[in-house]
């Protein structure tokens, strides 16, 4: 979602995801957020993924894009939000955070 802070020039971004987290040894079998793949399947990693946040000031430049973004993961998924409180682990950080620069350039 972006809203204008100057119309064609800068934009303020907000968004959200899922933190997937997956492993690919060169023996052995691949794990998804620690789990071996033959033991899970996709609605159970979907609904264990932890939320993250992105928070985001991009800039405008022609066919260019100047982004620096902000982005957290929260200590909540889509299991923990259906008990009781488990929305406020939306709010409660899950590690640290990170900043991040993104250039994006448009072909036509």
């Amino acid at each position: 979602m972006s809203f204008p802070i100057v119309t064609d020039f800068a934009y303020l971004g907000f968004g959200a995801g899922l933190h997937t987290d997956f492993e690919f040894p060169e023996t052995g079998e691949s794990k998804v957020n620690g789990r071996l793949v033959s033991e899970t399947d996709f609605t159970q990693v979907v609904n264990e993924s932890p939320i993250h946040f992105r928070a985001a000031v991009d800039f405008l430049f022609g066919k260019a894009n100047l982004g620096f973004a902000y982005y957290w993961e929260s200590q909540a998924d889509f299991t923990g939000l259906n008990s009781k409180g488990g929305w406020a682990k939306l709010f409660q950080p899950n590690g640290p955070a990170h900043l991040g620069v993104v250039l994006r350039l448009a072909l036509f």
